[in-house]
């Protein structure tokens, strides 16, 4: 998990450099780890494979694109949080997936050649999507 750690410290500081305040530095730094954590700790559970996992971010006119690739078992996060609803028995459960997808100007996961691909965007401030930084 120090990785992770690393890739959420390390996307803090290039959200930084592009003029962030910090609250959205905040944001994307916690989506890594919540996103890449629930990869690593159910991706791999009945696997013997190597795991792989890469974080990429790209800032273009206002937009942060976060790109986290896994090849863990095939999982959607969007699609999970759609069709579970939350568990009266442990309402914690999912509480992370559920924050991201709710809070992302705009997100999705595609599986291609045994990965998987979560893409989210959030923009700065545009007062109507997301949280509205």
């Amino acid at each position: 998990m120090d990785e992770v750690v690393e890739a959420s410290r390390r996307v803090v500081g290039f959200c930084r450099s592009k003029g962030d305040d910090g609250r959205l530095a905040y944001w994307l730094g916690l989506y890594i780890e919540e996103m890449a954590t629930n990869s690593i700790l159910h991706g791999y559970e009945n696997s013997s494979r190597p795991h792989i996992a890469s974080v990429r971010v790209l800032y273009d006119d206002g937009t942060y694109t976060l790109r986290i690739r896994d090849n863990g078992v095939r999982f959607d996060p969007v699609e999970w949080s759609m069709i579970n609803e939350v568990d009266p028995d442990n309402p914690a459960r999912g509480v992370g997936i559920r924050l991201v997808c709710a809070s992302a100007t705009d997100i999705g996961c595609v599986r291609i050649v045994d990965s998987n691909y979560l893409i989210i965007n959030i923009e700065e401030d545009d007062g109507e999507a997301g949280l509205g930084f």
